[in-house]
């Protein structure tokens, strides 16, 4: 059985990237949803005839939690990647370095 171990390699580099992209792309996702859905609040807000403290509380809180969420979510997410990638990286180092040696030349032999 012919294991290459290169583009095994090679996937698992390119998975360690994908992790560690979504786990900085979450809280930039988490923030600027934050920010458009403030904005979004504030304009509802501001279009009640009488609005309370309350009312702009609420506005806030959703979309901080929803956005939060969902930024939170892609970095977990992005962590579980990262993760299995270093596991089965760490696997394949072990199967590579115990996979047999092809016997080498001795020294004289043409």
């Amino acid at each position: 059985m012919n294991v290459d171990f290169s583009q095994r390699r090679n996937a698992l580099r390119i998975r360690h990237r994908i992790g560690v992209l979504l786990i900085v792309a979450g809280p930039a996702v988490a923030l600027i949803g934050a920010v458009y859905g403030i904005t979004r609040g504030s304009d509802k807000v501001l279009a009640m005839k009488s609005p309370t403290p309350r009312d702009l509380q609420k506005a806030f809180e959703s979309a901080i939690l929803t956005y939060g969420g969902i930024g939170l979510a892609i970095s977990l997410i992005g962590l579980a990647v990262l993760f299995t990638a270093i596991v089965a990286r760490n696997r394949l180092d072990r199967r590579e370095y115990a996979a047999p040696q092809p016997p080498a030349d001795p020294p004289g032999s043409p």
